[in-house]
């Protein structure tokens, strides 16, 4: 999974921005403070007295990509991203230095990315700490998915043009004789002109019901004879073939269906926090 995420130099600048309730004058609070996170990683490079580490440098690559391994960067490569980092770091300081820190709009923009980060760190620590999906709940998706999967599926073919004119005339061509194939890469308005209209296997859960139904009726390598109305524009259909869909084994299937389940486990662990939670709208 791949997060986008602001550099370390906006999110200590957030964190400063971070406004708090004062508490009133004739009162005594004692705020019991989190202590501090120290940084005791080795420091790469000082600039005008402030360091960046071998911990940021990890946390800013990780901000571009979660994909890439620290090691297979190559030192020029290295170079390069310290040296947007040392840039970054000097833009923060003539930020700083003008008050744009103060701005009202980028101070709220700034604690909404901090927000964001808190969010993110803590939806993943609920998927490894809060939820644990057993081997008899992911069998019983399974089983459901199997269940509910509509048994065949087909390789389809589409001209797709804006007006239903446009895809009768095309029915007239296709009835005297036209390619099909050509006819779609010549005017067809998605991409799949470049394959002659060809959209591969395709299940039925993968398109639109009134696609489906016009397919399903369809005889092997026969095309709709009336125009199929669907978002993207006017669609005439071709059935290329069709064939029983093949089932992933359960051992293979198992990493497909545990993010499903979790992400819905996540949904109703943050739903029931909303329940829980005391919120007051005001008239919008």
């Amino acid at each position: 999974m791949k997060y986008t995420i602001t550099t370390l130099s906006m999110l200590l600048l957030s964190l400063t921005l971070t406004g708090c309730n004062m508490p009133p004058a004739e009162e005594t609070v004692v705020e019991e403070k989190a202590p501090a996170i120290t940084d005791t990683s080795t420091v790469l490079v000082t600039v005008n007295g402030f360091p960046i580490t071998d911990q940021q440098y990890e946390v800013f690559v990780r901000s571009i990509s979660n994909e890439v391994p620290l090691e297979d960067i190559d030192p020029a490569k290295k170079e390069q991203i310290i040296s947007e980092m040392i840039d970054r770091v000097l833009l923060q300081e003539y930020a700083s230095k003008w008050g744009l820190d103060k701005e009202m709009r980028l101070a709220i923009a700034l604690d909404l990315q901090r927000q964001l980060l808190l969010a993110l760190a803590a939806k993943k620590n609920i998927l490894e700490n809060d939820i644990k999906v057993t081997e008899e709940q992911l069998k019983e998706r399974y089983a459901i998915e199997k269940e509910n999967t509509y048994p065949t599926e087909f390789h389809i073919q589409h001209i797709n043009v804006a007006t239903e004119d446009e895809a009768k005339d095309i029915i007239v061509k296709l009835d005297g004789g036209g390619d099909f194939s050509t006819l779609a890469k010549e005017l067809s308005l998605d991409k799949s002109k470049e394959n002659g209209g060809d959209l591969g296997w395709i299940q039925k859960t993968a398109i639109q019901p009134i696609v489906f139904d016009s397919i399903a009726s369809l005889e092997k390598n026969s095309y709709s004879k009336t125009p199929v109305q669907t978002q993207a524009g006017w669609q005439v259909l071709k059935l290329l073939d069709s064939r029983p869909v093949t089932f992933l084994e359960f051992e293979q299937a198992k990493e497909h269906l545990l993010p499903a389940i979790q992400r819905e486990l996540l949904m109703k662990k943050i739903a029931a926090m909303r329940d829980t939670a005391n919120i007051e709208f005001n008239k919008m």
